[in-house]
């Protein structure tokens, strides 16, 4: 049984919300939200035997709980937009994955994932995207989740005037991550990566060096190769090395590739980096 006590405290200028009870939100509260998704969850899953059912319930109510208490974390006005029924498609595809696999990571995926494509009107690019990395972030590894991520931190952040080093960028953009990156030398994940649309892979090969020094990082221009002799702070070569014997230098994001790293990338450092930027 939820817990019904809504007693909250916070400072002055600042609001608190409970996702419990009976808060009311543009006519719809918490309660009547949990169980219209849920309804909706039950209506459309699949008959299972007792024990499963009531393990998939629990889930789906579980990911229910989590996108309605961001969605009040965030701006209470959002729960009007999922009456949308493009919106709704797109909470039942959530529940029935998380349903499925009961992987937590995939649970807080795609609570961001939700919460981002709830904030979106309907019929954007940035809307048709994000409902396609719906359907498809349940279908890949926490390995080849990290793969579009260190495809995204090496080609897509750059910078417009050399405000950091090469090992500052290290520290703060890849280093949260704590990358295996001999898992990245598996050629059936990048196989299983282009077949779910999430990258494509040419012949062609991104060279790590280029790609760093097009980044106008300090002291960067000035070194003639990446490599320990120029004193380039370790785990860099180790990233050039795997980025150079991969799959990885042939390797280009999709838009639906682009929108997982963007919010598994926001998620594990805490920032906010809009899909606008990359995906227009």
């Amino acid at each position: 049984m939820r817990d019904k006590k809504q007693e909250m405290h916070s400072g002055d200028s600042s609001h608190n919300y409970q996702a419990k009870g009976d808060i009311n939100v543009n006519g719809l509260t918490f309660d009547q939200a949990e169980r219209l998704f849920m309804s909706m969850f039950k209506a459309n899953f699949f008959d299972l035997q007792e024990e499963a059912m009531e393990i998939a319930e629990r889930r789906a109510e579980e990911i229910t709980n989590k996108y309605i208490e961001a969605i009040i974390k965030e701006n209470t006005d959002l729960i009007e937009k999922t009456k949308s029924p493009d919106i709704r498609y797109d909470i039942y595809e959530a529940q029935k994955s998380y349903a499925r696999s009961g992987d937590t990571n995939l649970r807080n995926l795609l609570v961001d994932l939700l919460l981002e494509r709830t904030k979106k009107d309907d019929n954007t690019i940035v809307s048709i995207v994000l409902n396609e990395a719906i359907s498809v972030a349940p279908k890949l590894t926490p390995n080849q989740i990290e793969i579009l991520v260190i495809i995204f931190v090496i080609k897509h952040i750059n910078f417009n005037s050399p405000a950091i080093d090469i090992d500052s960028y290290y520290y703060m953009f890849i280093e949260p991550y704590n990358f295996c990156l001999d898992n990245f030398r598996k050629r059936i994940d990048f196989s299983h990566l282009e077949y779910t649309s999430c990258i494509s892979i040419s012949m062609g090969e991104f060279s790590f060096e280029n790609i760093l020094k097009a980044k106008i990082l300090k002291g960067i221009n000035t070194v003639n190769e990446i490599s320990p002799e120029a004193g380039i702070y370790e785990p860099i070569i180790n990233i050039k090395n795997a980025w150079e014997n991969t799959q990885l230098k042939h390797s280009s994001l999709s838009t639906v590739g682009l929108a997982i790293a963007i919010t598994y990338y926001n998620i594990k450092t805490g920032k906010n980096l809009p899909y606008e930027t990359w995906i227009n």
